[in-house]
């Protein structure tokens, strides 16, 4: 109980966020008593047996996954993304595959969806999040404004999001640690180069993520009606 603080935020976001099929659900909170005496948190979470994007990514190889996979994958993200930003006015702030988890569909022979997951860095939209070292982001997922003057706002997401779609189009991530901090640092650094074979529907929405001025890129309810993502 004495180390749960993080455990309950997450707990009250999602509370706050309510339901969204993009989202991973929680199902409330408990204390119990563990056979020493001591009081136990527990927080009940939707079960996603399709384990994470990440996992699946690793499973399909240095190849990608098949692009109408990533198309289906990233309309989900965009739609639970969507939700945050412009219904609950949340940022996750800490998108990457490891966070998306996937599940089975409700309807019978469905594929599986993504769920947005790892709540404990979201902030509440404000006119201007300012943040601290401890919900910096995630090293080769980092927009350049959160990692060099510690800005958070919607647009931190919309980066990630292209570094995930270009990481599941790739098989691999979009930056490594040391390009990603070569490009924070210079300005004259080109986005990593995206590979021919992809769509020319799939380039253009990576490129509208990956625009290093953060108010250039594209707003999650713009990005849902883009034609990679729009059904």
């Amino acid at each position: 109980m004495e180390s749960s603080s993080s455990l309950q935020y997450e707990k009250e976001v999602l509370c706050n966020l309510g339901p969204c099929s993009n989202l991973v659900r929680c199902y409330g909170d408990e204390i119990t008593m563990n056979k020493s005496g001591e009081q136990i948190y527990n927080v009940v979470f939707e079960y996603c047996c399709g384990s994470s994007l990440r996992d699946h990514i690793i499973k399909f190889g240095r190849n990608g996954l098949p692009e109408p996979i990533v198309r289906k994958y990233t309309r989900d993200i965009v739609h639970g993304l969507c939700y945050m930003h412009c219904n609950a006015r949340y940022i996750h702030g800490d998108i990457k595959p490891r966070n998306i988890l996937l599940s089975p569909s409700d309807h019978k022979g469905g594929c599986l969806v993504a769920k947005l997951a790892s709540f404990g860095l979201a902030r509440k939209l404000t006119p201007e999040v300012l943040c601290d070292e401890e919900i910096s982001g995630s090293g080769s997922y980092i927009a350049p404004e959160l990692a060099k003057d510690g800005y958070l706002d919607w647009p931190a997401d919309i980066w990630a999001l292209g570094c995930v779609v270009l990481e599941m189009l790739t098989g691999k991530p979009a930056w490594s640690f040391e390009s990603a901090y070569n490009y924070l640092m210079d300005c004259n650094q080109e986005i990593p180069e995206i590979p021919s074979k992809i769509s020319s529907a799939g380039r253009d929405f990576v490129k509208r993520c990956l625009i290093r001025s953060p108010y250039k890129r594209r707003p999650t309810w713009l990005l849902v009606k883009h034609p990679f993502v729009a059904e």
